[in-house]
């Protein structure tokens, strides 16, 4: 989904799918969450910096309106020649040295993953 960067303290860019009426959310710290059920008007509202900021909007129209919310897990993938790590797309050969000798890079635990309402 395109996300447009917002001016927040703790949201970095916001994006929304109309068909399916899902918002999702980037946040400072790199986390990405879609949250279910979301009316454009919310959107719309969101992104106009309703009460006059984006992240007190995100906080009571989205966040703790109990909307159903999911993080998105973007795997990274590392190149077994050069070592360097980038967000998979799908394309198995490296950005950086062009080798296909390259896996995902699950070596980051993810047990300590922030509730995104408190962000």
């Amino acid at each position: 989904m395109n996300r447009q960067p917002v001016q927040s303290s703790n949201l970095a860019s916001i994006g929304y799918d109309s068909d399916q009426m899902v918002l999702e959310v980037e946040f400072k710290s790199g986390k990405v969450y879609q949250y279910h059920g979301i009316p454009f008007y919310v959107y719309s509202d969101l992104m106009s910096g309703g009460f006059g900021s984006v992240g007190r909007y995100f906080n009571v129209a989205v966040a703790k309106a109990g909307y159903k919310f999911e993080e998105v897990k973007e795997e990274e993938r590392k190149c077994n020649v050069c070592g360097e790590t980038w967000v998979d797309t799908g394309n198995e050969e490296c950005p950086f040295c062009g080798s296909e000798n390259t896996e995902i890079d699950d070596s980051e635990d993810a047990s300590d993953d922030p509730d995104p309402i408190a962000a």
